[in-house]
């Protein structure tokens, strides 16, 4: 969502549905009105604010976010995000039934590199399905350094020579920094002697693939959170044998027992210790490869007051909002 503005005029009258919108709102709405426009090219959206010719511009891509920060017409704010960008690895299909397989793609990726290159140091690398700044992540959680002797190593013990893997991944154009991520995976993994196809294309032209299981790797950017401080949702849906999202085709009645008991216990902290047990099995066994910790960066105009980042990514305006003149 990115949004151009304009004020309501000091002291005027409010216009038509001005009650409604004070109800639904919570009070008086500072502007007259508000024009949101999907901008999928982030590169447009961060000329586009830098001209002013919008107000507000969100998921600024990691290229631009330096000339955007020394940029005296805006303010860049940056905050972590309750979510992470990962390879999904479909654990029903062959090669990557074997933890082996999958473990040795784990050793081969370099996610620190891939934060500080691809991201250019805007996010930080993964240390599991959670940040560590959450209560959720298992205790000393680290990030697995890249290790191509591991890698190889855990290939021979798979049984499989890494001539016969030949993978495809997918990759999205909604998000396009995953095609610059998939080409740096591809050339991590080819390092193994692993040929991977790429396939990009818009999210709606795959999902019918992904939810079917008729694929080998995907790149995803996917949220822990929803309404609530609390992953049991995402982990039910992403790792629960009859979970509606769970691409990486993970069964074990153990872990859905271990949800079912979560979701009966009052104290918080009984329930993350449950969600660190789980989250410390899904990086040991490489259920998916987690790759970074999301941030979300909006570009947002000197005149624009009032502005407050929604860590879910849903809402940009509110009563409070205002545009002024400097």
């Amino acid at each position: 969502m990115h949004g151009t503005l304009r004020d309501r005029a000091r002291n005027s009258p409010p216009g038509p549905g001005a009650q409604a919108q004070r109800e639904l709102l919570g009070g008086e709405v500072q502007l007259a009105e508000g024009e949101v426009r999907y901008i999928p090219d982030g590169q447009v959206r961060s000329m586009m604010v830098e001209t002013g010719e919008i107000h507000i511009a969100r998921q600024i891509p990691a290229a631009a976010l330096a000339q955007m920060e020394r940029s005296q017409k805006l303010k860049v704010h940056t905050v972590e995000a309750p979510r992470t960008t990962s390879l999904y690895l479909n654990n029903r299909r062959a090669p990557l039934d074997n933890m082996k397989v999958r473990q040795a793609i784990q050793s081969a990726i370099d996610v620190a590199g891939i934060a500080e290159a691809v991201y250019e140091g805007s996010v930080s690398p993964a240390v599991g399905q959670f940040s560590p700044n959450t209560p959720w992540a298992p205790e000393n959680a680290s990030v697995i350094p890249q290790d191509l002797e591991r890698a190889r190593q855990l290939l021979a013990e798979s049984g499989i020579p890494a001539s016969e893997l030949r993978l495809e991944l997918l990759a999205y154009v909604e998000r396009p920094v995953l095609a610059d991520l998939a080409a740096v995976i591809q050339f991590q993994l080819q390092q193994l002697g692993m040929q991977v196809n790429i396939r990009v294309s818009e999210y709606g032209a795959i999902e019918p693939q992904l939810l079917s299981g008729d694929f080998d790797m995907v790149l995803l950017s996917r949220g822990y959170l929803t309404d609530v401080a609390d992953p049991i949702g995402t982990l039910a849906e992403d790792y629960g044998c009859n979970g509606s999202y769970n691409l990486a085709g993970f069964c074990d009645p153990e872990v859905d027992a271990q949800l079912e008991r979560a979701r009966a216990l009052v104290e918080p902290e009984e329930r993350n210790a449950i969600y660190r047990d789980i989250a410390a099995r899904l990086q040991e066994e490489a259920v998916n490869v987690f790759l970074i910790h999301e941030t979300i960066s909006e570009a947002v105009a000197n005149t624009v007051e009032n502005y407050q980042v929604h860590v879910y990514e849903r809402t940009a305006f509110h009563k409070d909002l205002e545009v002024n003149s400097l």
